[in-house]
């Protein structure tokens, strides 16, 4: 019903049984894996995530958490790498305290991650282009009175080059309202910048600015 694979593992043995839901995320039937144990998970881990999950299970183990959860890729049948939310917990244990059976689940969350990353790498391109242009770029938060007149802005991010242009440090900048490092503001700046951030549209001017 929770369209999820389900595993449940022998700690002490390394006996495991998985579902058909499990075995169809990495594309396979239970009677393809067959036989199967925690040496069958391990076949289709990708390497670079089990240490990762080792990890998280040593502190499950340990009661440092309530519930095992960890985030991991698998190989698919077709030679693709999936993503999956991997969730377990001890459901019992050994007379002398040791952990014995552990059930779990998969849920597919490859959409999920593969959104994740695209948003990391546009990111990070966003963050070159703002760091290595030669043009100065601030990022403003406007602040207004109770009549949505705008009266200030704050400084939330700055590129080295308006550094360059204005001779001012992003530490002495970010977090800041202009009116606070830069008291002597001109209105017009912080009247074109609030025209921006109400309308949504786009304006050019030409000022001096000190």
């Amino acid at each position: 019903g929770t369209d999820a694979g389900t595993w449940e593992w022998n700690v002490q043995t390394g006996d495991t049984i998985f579902n058909e839901r499990w075995a169809e995320f990495i594309g396979y039937s239970v009677d393809e894996l067959s036989p199967t144990s925690i040496d069958t998970w391990m076949e289709f881990a990708h390497p670079d995530d089990l240490e990762k999950c080792k990890q998280e299970l040593d502190r499950h183990f340990r009661g440092e958490t309530h519930l095992y959860e960890c985030e991991h890729r698998m190989k698919h049948k077709d030679g693709s790498w999936i993503w999956l939310l991997d969730r377990g917990k001890i459901v019992s244990w050994t007379d002398d305290g040791k952990p014995l059976w552990m059930f779990g689940t998969h849920q597919d969350i490859t959409k999920r991650k593969q959104a994740e990353i695209k948003r990391a790498e546009s990111e990070k391109k966003y963050r070159q282009l703002f760091e290595n242009m030669t043009n100065g770029l601030t990022l403003h938060e406007m602040i207004y009175n109770g009549e949505g007149e705008p009266v200030d802005y704050r400084f939330l991010d700055i590129n080295p080059a308006f550094e360059k242009l204005t001779r001012l440090s992003a530490s002495n900048l970010i977090g800041n309202t202009v009116k606070e490092v830069l008291p002597e503001t001109e209105q017009y700046w912080i009247d074109n910048y609030g025209k921006v951030a109400t309308t949504g549209e786009s304006i050019s001017f030409e000022k001096y600015a000190k």
